[in-house]
């Protein structure tokens, strides 16, 4: 190899394992303070405090959506979304001390059709 190759691939290979290990000897801290988006996709989303304790959850199960509020000890407080058999939908709020669900309002989900009508 020749003088003017090694001043060539040297610094390369040292700048590839530099990037390479870059993330694994200093870690990443860096959080965005906002995204702006037009839609964002996912199957759950969770938003933590300061403390990184859930404050609020929203997801989907298999028929429907649900939204899951958490008081500032991390315990579920409040559900809205389906019952366990799936078959009412409602507002749920815990029991201290229990953990049982207590209905504050309910209605009973519809069914869906097999298919789902195509849009004309």
């Amino acid at each position: 190899m020749s003088q003017r190759e090694r001043w060539i691939l040297y610094p390369l290979l040292f700048l590839a394992l530099g990037t390479s290990l870059r993330d694994k000897l200093i870690p990443s801290r860096l959080r965005p303070l906002s995204v702006d988006a037009v839609t964002v996709r996912c199957a759950q989303l969770e938003v933590v405090d300061a403390d990184d304790r859930t404050a609020l959850r929203l997801g989907a199960v298999e028929q429907a959506g649900y939204v899951e509020l958490y008081d500032k000890f991390g315990r579920s407080v409040l559900l809205l979304g389906p019952d366990e058999n799936g078959t009412r939908y409602g507002l749920y709020a815990r029991v201290p001390g229990r953990g049982a669900r207590v209905p504050l309002s309910l209605y009973a989900m519809p069914e869906l059709p097999a298919e789902a009508p195509q849009a004309e």
